[in-house]
């Protein structure tokens, strides 16, 4: 096996690796329990949700976002409306005084 691995160009391990998919159907059914009991939830707060008991595992925080995107638990955070400076409020508008006046110098 060294000699045709060598051949190809691969290394001995990269010809035996059998890459593990995790079965994450039950990681995403606990998810979507917690999001419908508590749907204001976000990823940090799903990961300790899933700590606790009854569920009592530990996955990390990005796992857990990801299965959350792929269920379509996440929304688009809202927009921050902008400051304008208060253009409406309650201070009164000072007259121009200047805009009558008739320039004659430097």
């Amino acid at each position: 096996m060294a000699s045709g691995c060598r051949a190809v160009g691969l290394s001995r391990s990269s010809y035996y690796y059998r890459s593990v998919k995790k079965d994450e159907r039950k990681l995403k059914e606990m998810i979507q329990e917690i999001a419908a009991r508590y749907p204001t939830y976000g990823s940090r707060r799903v990961r300790e949700q899933l700590r606790r008991q009854p569920y009592g595992v530990r996955p990390k925080r990005k796992r857990v976002s990801r299965l959350m995107r792929e269920l379509g638990l996440v929304r688009k955070p809202k927009r921050k409306q902008p400051y304008t400076g208060g253009s409406g409020g309650a201070w009164r508008r000072y007259p121009n005084l200047v805009q009558g006046l008739e320039i004659d110098r430097p």
